[in-house]
């Protein structure tokens, strides 16, 4: 049997966690509304390091997350949902080192020297992206489009190249294409 004294010490915990989480929730802000248009990419006003002249392609892979580490062999990461500064994307220490990616074997090609690899976080279920979330990742192609003067011909979904799988069924592939930039200066 358990004490009077234990059942006391128990309810109070017990009591103290209900309490803190209520707070929390009351305190709780809703994240803010993602405005493709006025997007900031911190990942790309990052000065800390100089960007490489290697980059010619850019490279959009999908994944499910858990075991799969494709995330890391990528530069950047776009997740399902924004950090709590309302960002949703993250570079990896490959590009702020400006290393190769692991993001690709195609031998021969030379695909991971001079390619930027993109990982898109998915559910695991094949679900949608979020349109926020896609719109972070249309910000972000289109960001480094701008800064390293890559054409739309240069920008690649994983399932574009040879054994291509790995992209979620339900991407917008055709959406995705026409908002890149056709032209850059």
């Amino acid at each position: 049997m358990i004490d009077a004294r234990t059942t006391r010490v128990l309810g109070s915990l017990v009591a103290a966690m209900t309490l803190g989480a209520l707070f929390l929730m009351a305190i709780e802000q809703a994240p803010p509304r993602l405005n493709p248009a006025n997007m900031k990419l911190t990942v790309l006003d990052d000065h800390s390091f100089a960007v490489s002249k290697q980059w010619e392609r850019v490279v959009v892979h999908t994944s499910p997350g858990g075991e799969d580490s494709l995330p890391l062999r990528c530069h950047f990461i776009v997740r399902r949902s924004a950090d709590a500064n309302g960002q949703w994307v993250d570079h990896t220490r490959l590009w702020k080192l400006q290393e190769p990616g692991q993001h690709l074997y195609l031998p021969g090609v030379g695909f991971n020297t001079r390619s930027i690899g993109i990982c898109v976080m998915t559910d695991g279920n094949g679900g949608a992206m979020s349109r926020e979330q896609f719109d972070a990742l249309v910000s972000l192609v289109q960001g480094l489009q701008r800064k390293l003067k890559i054409s739309a011909s240069g920008v690649c979904l994983r399932n574009e190249l040879p054994g291509g799988a790995g992209m979620m069924r339900s991407f917008p592939a055709e959406e995705f294409e026409t908002r890149l930039l056709r032209q850059v200066n």
